[in-house]
């Protein structure tokens, strides 16, 4: 009688295992780092797009939600609840097109998944190290996603805001 292969479990399961579990002391000193690299990337094009129409437009919207005063909306003193925190500074982020791109998924991760994390991180009052892992988890998922899903996914869609989803869902 032989004997009955283990079932696998559904891809989601196993990467929402991987993002869950990732605690911050099992990541290589050089995966941190560049998750600080990859925040300050961010922050910088933040900054450059805080200028732009279509970003001030969406800080504007967000604040005029109120809500919950969780997060910091970037270039104001305004606090609102995360997740339009979240909106805001990652529609900023992309504005001027100064951005990170990763190979792998051929799309933004920094404007999907360092806004998420830096969100939660302020709402949750989470170490910099939380946050680092969270910024770590996101961008390995959404590159591990976007390298599944290859080249051909470009063609149609804009991997930013589909693999971003799952990026950002990884860090939060």
């Amino acid at each position: 009688m032989s004997e009955q292969p283990k079932p696998r479990l559904p891809i989601v399961t196993t990467l929402a295992r991987l993002a869950h579990g990732l605690q911050p002391e099992e990541i290589p000193e050089p995966a941190m780092q560049a998750a600080r690299m990859c925040v300050l990337d961010y922050l910088g094009a933040t900054l450059a797009g805080l200028g732009e129409t279509p970003g001030a437009i969406v800080r504007s919207w967000v604040i005029d939600q109120r809500g919950e005063s969780d997060s910091s909306v970037i270039g104001t003193f305004a606090k609102v609840p995360a997740c339009n925190a979240a909106l805001a500074n990652g529609t900023s982020g992309h504005m001027v097109e100064l951005d990170d791109v990763h190979g792998a998924c051929i799309g933004h991760p920094g404007v999907v998944v360092v806004p998420a994390a830096l969100a939660l991180a302020e709402k949750l009052h989470l170490s910099g190290l939380k946050f680092l892992s969270s910024v770590v988890a996101g961008y390995e998922i959404m590159a591990r996603c976007g390298a599944y899903m290859g080249i051909s996914h470009y063609a149609i869609w804009h991997p930013t805001a589909t693999l971003g989803a799952l990026g950002s869902a990884a860090a939060s």
